[in-house]
C-alpha cells in the first residue's frame, strides 16, 4: 500500500494566517472603540440637554409668576410689605437665615439681579465668580391654608396683608373673598460643588429659598441641578408702554424709565464626564460674560430663554 505524504502549512502561509487574524482582530477592537466613543458621546450630549431642560423647567415659571400678588396683584397695596431701604420690619425680623434686610418683604422688587456678583447676606456654597445672582418674589400659584411659623399673604380684590401667625387679619373675610397663599421668594445663583468627577471640577444651579423650619420662615439653600456652570441675567424694559421689552440690559444698567416685563436667562451647561474624542474650539459668550475655549474634554452647551412676566407692576 502506497502512503500518502501529508503536507502542512508552509512558513509563508502562516504568516499571512497570522496578519490576516491581525487586521481581523484590530478592526474588531476599533470598531469597538468607535462605537463605545460614539456612545458616550451622545450620552454626554444628552445629559446636557436634559440638564438644560432640568433648570429652565425650574426658572421659567418661578420668572413668569414673579409679581403676582393673589387677588389684588398689586404691591403697594399689601400691608407689611416694606423696601429693602426702610428700617427692617417686623415680619422679616422673624426669618432665620436672612439674606438682607426685609429680602423677604420687598415685594415691589419683584425680580432683582447682580451682575457678575453674589452680594446676599447669607453665605453662599462656594458662589462662582463672575456668574449673575438672580431674585424673584411672588405669591404662590395655588391657594394655601393658614399656617403658623410661615411667610403668607392673605389677600382680596382691593388690598392685601402680609402674616406669619397662621390668623386670618381682621377685616379679611373668609374665602372666596378672601384668600391665602404662601410668599415665595427665591435667589438663584451658581455654585461650585467640593467633589470632582472624572477629576474634573463641578457645578450646580443653587439656590436660597424661602420656607419653614421648625414653626418659623427660614430660608434653605439648596441644590437645583448639577451641571450649570455659569448664569447671566439680563432684563427686559418696556420704554414705550406698549407691553413689550423695548431693550435689554445687564444688571445695575437699568434704564430711569421704563417697566420691568421680561428677564432673559442664559445658562452654560457642562458634561460631568470628559469625552476623550471631544475637541473643545469654541468661545462661549454669555451676555456680557466670554468663556474661552475649554481643554478638558467636555461637553457644553449654551441655552437662551426669554421669559415675559404675566404679572409686570403697573
Amino acid at each position: 500500500m502506497k502512503i500518502q505524504r501529508q503536507r502542512g502549512f508552509s512558513l509563508v502561509e502562516l504568516m499571512i494566517s497570522l496578519v490576516i487574524g491581525i487586521i481581523l482582530v484590530y478592526g474588531a477592537v476599533r470598531l469597538l472603540v468607535d462605537s463605545r466613543n460614539t456612545q458616550r458621546a451622545s450620552e454626554s450630549t444628552a445629559s446636557v440637554q436634559e440638564i438644560a431642560t432640568y433648570a429652565l423647567a425650574v426658572l421659567e415659571p418661578d420668572v413668569r409668576l414673579a409679581s403676582y400678588w393673589g387677588k389684588t396683584n398689586r404691591a403697594d397695596l399689601v400691608g407689611g410689605a416694606t423696601a429693602s431701604t426702610s428700617s427692617r420690619s417686623a415680619l422679616d425680623t422673624v426669618v432665620v437665615g436672612n439674606c438682607g434686610v426685609n429680602f423677604t418683604v420687598d415685594l415691589a422688587q419683584y425680580v432683582q439681579a447682580t451682575d457678575a456678583a453674589y452680594g446676599l447676606a447669607c453665605a453662599a456654597q462656594s458662589y462662582v465668580a463672575d456668574t449673575d445672582v438672580l431674585v424673584v418674589r411672588h405669591a404662590s400659584a395655588e391657594v394655601t391654608t393658614l399656617a403658623a411659623g410661615v411667610l403668607q399673604l392673605q389677600s382680596g380684590p382691593l388690598r392685601g396683608q402680609l402674616i406669619t401667625d397662621g390668623a386670618r387679619p381682621t377685616g379679611y373675610g373668609a374665602p372666596p373673598a378672601t384668600v391665602t397663599h404662601d410668599v415665595e421668594v427665591n435667589a438663584y445663583y451658581v455654585g461650585a460643588l467640593a467633589n470632582n468627577v472624572d477629576g474634573q471640577p463641578q457645578w450646580a444651579l443653587r439656590r436660597k429659598r424661602l420656607t419653614s423650619v421648625g414653626g418659623a420662615p427660614t430660608i434653605i439653600d439648596e441644590e437645583v441641578v448639577r451641571g450649570v456652570q455659569d448664569l447671566q441675567v439680563e432684563l427686559g424694559f418696556d420704554t414705550s408702554s406698549d407691553g413689550a421689552a423695548d431693550v435689554y440690559v445687564n444688571p445695575g444698567s437699568e434704564p430711569a424709565t421704563g417697566l420691568l416685563v421680561a428677564v432673559r436667562l442664559s445658562l452654560l451647561v457642562v458634561s460631568e464626564e470628559r469625552d476623550q474624542g471631544h475637541v473643545e474650539t469654541t468661545a462661549y459668550t454669555l451676555a456680557n460674560h466670554t468663556h474661552a475655549a475649554y481643554s478638558d474634554s467636555r461637553h457644553r452647551r449654551v441655552v437662551v430663554k426669554t421669559l415675559a412676566l404675566r404679572n409686570p407692576a403697573v
